[in-house]
Order: C-alpha cells, then sequence, then structure tokens
C-alpha cells in the first residue's frame, strides 16, 4: 500500500501558477498542392513566407512569464510603437519541425496542440497559419 503524503505549504509559500494560452484549433491547409509540400517537407527544409508577419511580446502580465515556449508569428504587419517584430513577405527560413504547446481548452482542460516551428535571424518561431508559408523544394 501506498503512502500518502500531504504537502504543507508554509505562511507567504503559495504554489506556482501557470498560465497557459487558450486553445485554438490548427488552420486547415484547403490547397492541396500546399498540403502535400507540408507532408514532404522534413527538418532543415526550407519555406518563404508568402505574406508579411509580425511577433509581438506573449508575455503574461501578472507573472511576466513567456505564455509560448517561442514567440509566435501572426500574419499582417506590426506596429512600431507596439515593439513588434517584422518579418517582411519574401523571407526565408529553415523548418525545425513541431513543438507541442500545452493549451487551456474548454472546462480548464489541457490540450497539447503541435505547433510548427521555424529558425530565423538566430531566433526560434511558432507557425500560427500554415497557410502563409511555402516549402521550398530542392
Amino acid at each position: 500500500m501506498a503512502v500518502k503524503r500531504n504537502v504543507v505549504w508554509y505562511q507567504g509559500q503559495v504554489p506556482e501558477r501557470y498560465v497557459l494560452p487558450s486553445y485554438t484549433s490548427p488552420q486547415e491547409i484547403f490547397d492541396l498542392e500546399l498540403k502535400n509540400a507540408w507532408f514532404n517537407l522534413a527538418v532543415g527544409g526550407m519555406l518563404i513566407t508568402t505574406e508579411s508577419h509580425f511577433v509581438r511580446g506573449t508575455k503574461d502580465t501578472s507573472s511576466r512569464r513567456n505564455i509560448f515556449p517561442h514567440p509566435l508569428m501572426e500574419k499582417g504587419p506590426g506596429s512600431l510603437w507596439a515593439g513588434d517584430v517584422e518579418i517582411p513577405t519574401g523571407s526565408v527560413m529553415v523548418y525545425l519541425g513541431s513543438t507541442n504547446v500545452d493549451c487551456l481548452g474548454q472546462k480548464r482542460r489541457i490540450i497539447s496542440r503541435p505547433y510548427p516551428t521555424v529558425f530565423y535571424c538566430g531566433i526560434k518561431y511558432l507557425i500560427q497559419d500554415q497557410n502563409c508559408f511555402k516549402p521550398i523544394s530542392l
């Protein structure tokens, strides 16, 4: 029989609070040719952006921690006053595979969602929409 242990919190101690991003379902790739190109893409393959993207800070305001393990690319132009990093159309990136991110679903369930990961200008980024990236075949 296993011994049941109790956790004792001393005055002033609180458990560490994890902040998770909310779950969003992955974008479906509608173009059959693009879907096949993504399916045949190997780790280390090259991608080119077909639309401009920006990266905004993903820190939680209360704990000053990153919500995602790597910055998340979002489609559209960024704003200079918000400190966004802009990634122009036609940028070439290296595909690193996918990264599983724990997200908070309905009824506070934790769902692990795979995000495609790329390497650009010395930083790893998570891709939210694969329709905006075209794999370069050799």
